[in-house]
């Protein structure tokens, strides 16, 4: 049985309609909360998407849950996965 990777090289991987519910997103964001929290890291977040269209709301349960604990987040709107590299690596 091959076993399914939830995170890939630049995200996380799967079925936007079926992984991406609006628990999920939550959870999400909640496990990154406590993350950051735990290591004591307070850098921002810097959040993209892909062109399709339903990830709108997904996203902003996900920056909600991030506002409400303190923790920033840019919003880059639909960009490619090097733009967010670039921002990342160069923005911390």
């Amino acid at each position: 049985m091959e076993v399914k990777k939830l995170f890939g090289t630049s995200g996380i991987r799967g079925s936007a309609t079926e992984l991406f519910t609006p628990q999920f997103c939550f959870d999400m964001g909640r496990t990154f909360v406590d993350f950051f929290k735990t290591k004591e890291i307070t850098f921002s977040n810097c959040i993209g998407m892909d062109p399709d269209c339903h990830l709108l709301e997904l996203k902003k349960i996900y920056l909600k849950v991030l506002a409400t604990s303190g923790i920033g987040a840019f919003d880059e709107g639909v960009t490619p996965i090097p733009s967010m590299n670039w921002l990342i690596k160069n923005t911390q």
